[in-house]
């Protein structure tokens, strides 16, 4: 499993899911890799490489914090392309903290 720390520029990115106004990742890839996922699919993703690898948002709540307060309130769909709730977010909360900032500005 190859884990990175990387830095997001942006947190939320406007949806295109029927009933959702922003979608929010804290993570890209999974540790799972389950055959049935439907993600490698939409992100064009070879099948054999899923679940070898994750991208960890490490400054994505303090980035979603700052974008709240300029936009207008919607309906967010969280770890539309992951899961939120794989084993790293248990040592790097990410997906709890994010979910504080949206409570927080609420969202």
């Amino acid at each position: 499993m190859r884990v990175r720390e990387v830095y997001c520029k942006t947190a939320l990115s406007k949806s295109f899911l029927p009933g959702l106004d922003y979608s929010l990742n804290p993570y890209r890839g999974c540790e799972h890799g389950c055959v049935y996922c439907y993600v490698p699919s939409v992100l064009h993703i070879p099948r054999d490489d899923w679940g070898k690898w994750v991208d960890i948002r490490v400054n994505i709540p303090t980035v979603l914090s700052k974008e709240l307060k300029n936009r207008s309130r919607g309906v967010v769909g969280l770890s539309t392309v992951t899961d939120p709730y794989q084993p790293l977010e248990e040592k790097h909360r990410l997906t709890r903290l994010c979910l504080e900032q949206l409570l927080k500005h609420d969202f």
